[in-house]
C-alpha cells in the first residue's frame, strides 16, 4: 500500500511540476508584442528622401553614404525588454543607436535606425525587414 501512495504522490509532483513550468514559460517567454516593419532603400548616384512613415524608408544613399531614421518607442503599464532585428538584404546595413534594453512602464525612448552602404554595393533597390520585440523582464 506504501508503494502506492508513493508512487501517486511522484506522479502528482512531476504532473504539477510540468504545468507550471509550461505556464512559466509562457508568462516569462511569449512576447508581449512584436511588430514587424519593412524597410527600403536605393543606392543611387545622388541622395534622395522619402519620409513616409508607412515603412521605414532610407530613401537614395551614395555608395559608402548612410540615412538614418527614427522611431519612438513607448511602453504600456509593465517593464519591457526591447530587442530590435533586422532581416533581408539590409540586415547587415543596419545598426541602432540602442538596442536589448528595458524599457520601464510608461517610459518613452527614441532609437535611430541607421542603413550604411557599401562603396561597393551596386546601384539599385534593397529592401529589409525590422522586428521589434517586447518582451516581460524577469530580473532587473
Amino acid at each position: 500500500m506504501k508503494k502506492k501512495q508513493i508512487i501517486l504522490v511522484i506522479v502528482a509532483v512531476v504532473a504539477l511540476s510540468a504545468i507550471f513550468t509550461s505556464i512559466g514559460y509562457s508568462y516569462f517567454f511569449t512576447p508581449l508584442q512584436t511588430t514587424e516593419y519593412k524597410m527600403y532603400l536605393r543606392v543611387g548616384g545622388h541622395t534622395g528622401f522619402n519620409v513616409g512613415t508607412d515603412a521605414i524608408y532610407f530613401g537614395t544613399v551614395t555608395r559608402g553614404g548612410g540615412s538614418e531614421r527614427d522611431i519612438n518607442l513607448n511602453n504600456s503599464d509593465q517593464t519591457a525588454r526591447i530587442r530590435i532585428q533586422a532581416f533581408g538584404e539590409l540586415e547587415p546595413w543596419v545598426s541602432t543607436s540602442n538596442n536589448n534594453f528595458v524599457l520601464k512602464p510608461y517610459e518613452n525612448i527614441t532609437v535611430t535606425i541607421r542603413a550604411s552602404v557599401p562603396p561597393d554595393a551596386e546601384f539599385g533597390n534593397y529592401t529589409g525587414d525590422l522586428k521589434i520585440t517586447l518582451r516581460r523582464v524577469l530580473f532587473e
